[in-house]
């Protein structure tokens, strides 16, 4: 009789508890990117056309409309060294806040975003970004939107 009761009372206890939900996936990161926009273009021959001068560049296009980018970074100081380092070069630059979902690459511009507020010479700089925009074409852009590089 003690056993069916402790038995009763036993599963009355777990039947109230809610379920444990288990999660076996990361969950992708969200962040707010400083992202450096070089211009805005009505067809992709204009584009083409208007960054022939750049070494690295990434574009998207969204609405018929060709979005040219030469750089991001998390932190906002970064954001205005490398827009200053183009504006010495004669681009004029437009800094836009951009929400990127990826957790490896957020994660890797971490590294880079550092070596970059470190960093004072402009041909390093320039490295860093180009290799940011690589590793955001790869991680984060279909291949049909991947930009171009010039080596």
């Amino acid at each position: 009789m003690i056993g069916v009761s402790f038995a009763f009372l036993l599963y009355d206890q777990y039947d109230e508890k809610e379920p444990i939900e288990l999660v076996g996936k990361e969950t992708e990161k969200v962040e707010d990117l400083y992202f450096l926009q070089f211009g805005v273009y009505s067809s992709r021959e204009s584009m083409e056309q208007n960054t022939n001068s750049l070494m690295d560049y990434m574009y998207e296009e969204k609405e018929g409309k060709y979005y040219v980018y030469i750089g991001m970074t998390k932190l906002e100081e970064n954001a205005e060294k490398i827009k200053g380092i183009y504006e010495e070069d004669g681009y004029h630059l437009y800094r836009k806040t951009i929400p990127v979902k990826g957790s490896i690459f957020l994660n890797e511009l971490v590294s880079y975003d550092k070596k970059i507020k470190e960093e004072t010479e402009n041909k390093k700089i320039k490295t860093y970004m180009r290799e940011v925009l690589k590793r955001y074409k790869e991680l984060i852009l279909d291949v049909e939107n991947e930009g171009t590089t010039k080596e």
